[in-house]
C-alpha cells in the first residue's frame, strides 16, 4: 500500500456522492444508509463524530440537495451556505468558509 507510510487509512478518487450513488443503486441499502455510511460511520471510526458526520446543532456541515432522484446526481453545479452562493471553484478558495449548524430561536 502507497500510502501506509504517510498515516493515510484509506483513498479513492470517486467524490462522496459517487460512493453514496454507487452502494446505494447497487446493494440496493436504502437511501439513508448509504448516506449516513459516507459521512456519520467514517466519522465515528474517526472519533471526529462530535463535530462532523450528522446534522446536528453545532456540527460542521455541507448539504447537497438535488430535486431529482439520486442516479441523476453528476457534479454539482454550486452550493448554498449560509445564504451565500458558491461555484465549484470558490470551494477551493479562501473565500469559502465553513460555518457550524445554528439552533433558530
Amino acid at each position: 500500500m502507497r500510502y501506509a507510510d504517510s498515516g493515510v487509512l484509506m483513498g479513492s478518487n470517486m467524490l462522496g456522492i459517487d460512493i453514496v450513488k454507487n452502494y446505494y443503486l447497487k446493494a440496493e441499502v436504502p437511501l439513508w444508509r448509504a448516506v449516513r455510511a459516507m459521512s456519520l460511520t467514517p466519522r465515528k471510526a474517526l472519533g471526529m463524530d462530535g463535530e462532523y458526520g450528522s446534522i446536528e446543532v453545532g456540527k460542521i456541515a455541507d448539504i447537497f440537495i438535488w430535486d431529482k432522484g439520486l442516479e441523476t446526481a453528476v457534479r454539482p453545479k454550486a452550493l448554498l451556505a449560509s445564504e451565500n452562493d458558491y461555484k465549484p471553484n470558490d470551494l477551493l478558495s479562501s473565500k469559502f468558509k465553513v460555518h457550524r449548524v445554528q439552533k433558530k430561536d
